[in-house]
Parts: C-alpha cells; sequence; structure tokens
C-alpha cells in the first residue's frame, strides 16, 4: 500500500468545526481561482495582457499556497489537483 493511501483520511464536512469548513471553502475558491488565472494566462495575446495575467497568476499561486498550508497546520488535507 503507498504510503500517501494509508494517511488519507476521509471525513464528512459536518465533522469539522466552522472554521475548518470555511478554510475548506477558501482552499477550494482559492483553487478555482488559480486555474482561471492559469486559463487567462495561457489565451492572453496582447504583451500588457500577458504581464497582468502573470500577476494574477502568482497572487493566486500565492494565496492558494497559504491557504494549504493553513489547512495542513490543522491537519486537514485537500486534494492538490
Amino acid at each position: 500500500m503507498p504510503k500517501t493511501a494509508a494517511r488519507e483520511q476521509h471525513v464528512n464536512a459536518s465533522d469539522l468545526s466552522p472554521e475548518q469548513q470555511k478554510l475548506l471553502r477558501d482552499v477550494l475558491k482559492a483553487r478555482e481561482e488559480w486555474r482561471a488565472a492559469h486559463s487567462y494566462f495561457n489565451n492572453a495575446s496582447d504583451p500588457a495582457l500577458v504581464d497582468h495575467a502573470i500577476l494574477l497568476l502568482e497572487a493566486a499561486e500565492r494565496k492558494y499556497m497559504f491557504l494549504l498550508k493553513e489547512a495542513k497546520a490543522q491537519g486537514l488535507t485537500v486534494d492538490a489537483f
């Protein structure tokens, strides 16, 4: 059995505190923002839009990584992709 499979625990949202539920919602929202920023970057053609897309992508990635670290610190796991 792979190591990661042994560590995974699936819990119902109702088993989490309201703060943990909010954190998980924030992580999922940040992941969608990060994916949208990737799409925007991939479709930007004008040099000014490319620069803007890079800034959005970097900000979205930092937010997502921060929230993932917060979730991990609380013992929560979220599928990365």
